[in-house]
């Protein structure tokens, strides 16, 4: 009987802690109400297709890096979708206007570190607004099972730092 709660209390010990790490999210608050009638137009730097991400850790195997320009892309169609605030990648810079708030957006490092039995991708980047330019770090966390994708948590990390942005600027 002792061994059987023994087991039984350890199996819901472990499950308990598996539910609540998978379970971690962060949540940013965006006023969607402030940006109802503009355009976000997000640019990379050019110089930024020339960043590789950089490896800290054990790990087994290698991906090829990712074309950052359609990681960024990509990950500005999947925020607006789920935002539903008008978001664009634009590959050449747009001037702002009325309805239009431009982003220049530079990427600084890309760091890709893992620690058995997660692993973290963080990308230092610089945003560069009319008036004002923000330096953010976009992370993404997660346990590690079977493998990761430079380019998928490049994108989620990616997308977490443009999330900051938002949330930063129009609270």
């Amino acid at each position: 009987m002792y061994k059987f709660l023994s087991r039984h209390a350890l199996i819901l010990v472990l499950l308990s802690f598996i539910s609540y790490n998978c379970a971690a999210k962060k949540e940013y608050f965006l006023n969607t109400n402030s940006l109802k009638d503009k355009t976000v137009v997000f640019t990379l730097q050019e110089a930024t297709s020339y960043q590789r991400v950089k490896k800290f850790g054990e790990h087994i195997g290698d991906s090829k890096n990712p074309n950052i320009h359609e990681v960024f892309s990509e990950g500005i169609k999947e925020l607006a979708q789920e935002t539903k605030i008008n978001l664009i990648y634009s590959p050449s810079y747009v001037f702002p206007s009325d309805s239009i708030i431009s982003v220049m957006v530079s990427i600084k490092n890309i760091k890709w570190i893992f620690e058995e039995p997660k692993a973290s991708m963080y990308v230092d980047m610089e945003y560069t607004l009319k008036d004002n330019t923000l330096n953010i770090t976009g992370i993404h966390k997660y346990k590690v099972f079977l493998a990761g994708t430079k380019s998928g948590n490049l994108k989620k990390a990616l997308k977490d730092g443009n999330k900051q942005l938002l949330s930063t600027l129009w609270q």
